[in-house]
């Protein structure tokens, strides 16, 4: 298998994909997986998922990984998910039971997929303190964020620096 390259891979007859198993994936050679689309990753067969590694997810299109079904990534090896997560800057294109299985139990954090648990204790918790404002870089001259009225838009005198360090602080990313 280690003898295909990517403009070779996307000429496969996607059906063809489950009758790879997990040696035969995990000899190809990692370049090789950019030619795979989500059309042919639709019949990988989740047993051969255990032969891909962290290169080899590096290596794919983000549009064929998000076409990644759950039991396809619960058959994939931590090493492997790691390698998405190095790839993957941002989940929005993955089925949302594929991302909780990236999360674990315990929130496990991959590039753009966070922790929900930092996150709400974040939106409900307690807001910065005024010390921690400061540390964030946050100019005290304009007054405290937390009387600021967002619902008509952005305050008067908010911008530039001062609206990205406002946002940052409280966890919106704009």
């Amino acid at each position: 298998m280690f003898g295909f390259d990517a403009s070779q891979i996307e000429h496969f007859d996607p059906a063809a994909m489950a009758g790879f198993d997990a040696d035969k994936f995990g000899n190809f050679d990692p370049e090789a997986m950019a030619g795979f689309d989500p059309a042919q990753v639709e019949f990988f067969d989740p047993n051969a998922m255990e032969g891909f590694g962290r290169d080899h997810m590096t290596q794919m299109g983000l549009d064929a990984l998000a076409s990644f079904d759950l039991e396809q990534v619960q058959h994939l090896e931590k090493v492997a998910l790691s390698g998405i997560g190095d790839k993957v800057p941002e989940f929005s294109d993955f089925d949302i039971e594929v991302r909780k299985e990236f999360l674990g139990e315990d929130g496990l954090r991959l590039g753009g997929v966070g922790s929900f648990e930092d996150l709400t204790e974040q939106l409900l918790g307690d807001p910065p303190s005024p010390e921690e404002l400061a540390a964030m870089g946050w100019d005290n001259s304009l007054g405290n964020p937390d009387d600021f009225d967002f619902s008509s838009g952005v305050p008067d005198g908010l911008t530039g620096v001062a609206l990205e360090k406002a946002m940052e602080a409280f966890g919106n990313g704009g």
